[in-house]
């Protein structure tokens, strides 16, 4: 799951948690792991080489820190990072993509700059292309009607169910962080 700087969704929330305070790989893998973020997985086989290739990329910064009985890595996040989490807090986010990765949203939410009007824009201009998708979903639905399957009847309901939803909280949320 890509953003527009072809970061994973896994790379943008180890950012944000770096953004926040230098951390261990393992520090990272724990504070992971508590979090209801769905589809990141916080397994030492997923961070350890997300965090190798940030570091590869300039993203992060790594220091050794410790006794030498048992030092550890201790990553931060470098001005490049930093400068390529804020794209992505201002980049645009419409319907596909909230639909395609849930959790990107979800990390969003979760690690945004509470001054950023940009990304209460963002919230609103979401929620009026999720309003305008129901609408194609339900228009879809009447004209396949005759011609579709149950199942794929029920699964066109699930996602006009979901997407009236997403577009109800999501005009919700940004006239709570307007206010």
């Amino acid at each position: 799951m890509k953003t527009k700087a072809n970061l994973s969704s896994l790379a943008n929330l180890i950012l944000c948690m770096l953004r926040r305070r230098p951390q261990s790989g393992y520090a990272l893998c724990k504070n992971i792991e508590a979090m209801p973020i769905g589809a990141i997985s916080a397994s030492p086989g997923s961070i350890y080489p997300c965090l190798k290739k940030l570091e590869a990329s300039g993203h992060i910064l790594t220091r050794v820190v410790g006794g030498s009985i048992k030092p550890r890595r201790e990553y931060r996040i470098s001005a490049r990072g930093g400068r390529a989490l804020e794209k992505w807090f201002e980049e645009p986010i419409d319907a596909y993509s909230v639909m395609r990765s849930p959790e990107n949203l979800t990390i969003r939410l979760s690690f945004f700059d509470s001054e950023s009007e940009a990304f209460s824009s963002n919230l609103a201009t979401l929620g009026q292309d999720l309003a305008a998708r129901k609408q194609e979903l339900v228009n879809y639905r009447k004209r396949g009607r005759k011609s579709m399957e149950q199942g794929g009847l029920l699964a066109l309901d699930l996602s006009i169910q979901m997407t009236g939803l997403l577009a109800k909280w999501s005009e919700k949320a940004s006239v709570e962080l307007s206010s």
